[in-house]
């Protein structure tokens, strides 16, 4: 698929979202056909940001357990 295509897939998909919000929806599931790439994208477009996971219990950044 061309960049130009997949950019405006994209926005279109975000729109249709934001309009079915404005409209009272409120969840959504997307499939991704091997193409997570542009649900990724509209994600973006829709101001959704990857959260940090957490840390398993009792690990810590940057600190080693001795061994």
């Amino acid at each position: 698929m061309k960049a130009t295509a997949a950019t405006t897939l994209c926005r279109l998909a975000a729109e249709q979202v934001l309009d079915l919000v404005d409209h009272g929806v409120t969840d959504f599931h997307f499939y991704t056909m091997n193409r997570a790439d542009l649900v990724y994208a509209i994600c973006h477009l829709l101001g959704l940001r990857p959260e940090a996971l957490p840390l398993p219990a009792g690990e810590r950044v940057g600190v080693r357990e001795p061994l």
